[in-house]
């Protein structure tokens, strides 16, 4: 079964995805923020990461650094952040550059999501 750890400070944002992605079939672990996604990464080993941008304690800049920190990463990476102001748009722009392989706007598309992460996995 896929591994997806979704990192998302908004509680009931975070609960949606989860349900959703576990109506898909996959295994999800939870974060509310990219400390403790970071600590689940190194133990879960998901092959999915969907990370929200704007966080407490680690945000997702921070979160997107710590993994690009490590030397190999097998991880396939999906940001998602609303697009709302000249900051949220230059999170966008620092996540690709930081890696992610798919950026997505809030609010979320959930079907778009779920056909997203089925094309990286493929």
């Amino acid at each position: 079964m896929t591994k997806v750890l979704v990192i998302d400070d908004d509680s009931v944002l975070n609960l949606l995805l989860t349900m959703v992605l576990e109506g898909e079939g996959y295994e999800v672990v939870r974060a509310y923020d990219g400390k403790e996604g970071l600590e689940l990464l190194h133990k879960e080993q998901p092959e999915i990461v969907i990370t929200d941008m704007v966080m407490p304690v680690l945000d997702g800049v921070g979160f997107l650094n710590g993994v690009a920190a490590l030397s190999q990463h097998p991880y396939k990476i999906i940001v998602i952040s609303s697009n709302d102001s000249v900051g949220d748009r230059r999170h966008l722009e620092i996540a690709r550059e930081l890696g992610a392989h798919d950026v997505l706007e809030k609010p979320l598309d959930l079907g778009l999501l779920v056909v997203r992460i089925k094309s990286l996995l493929s």
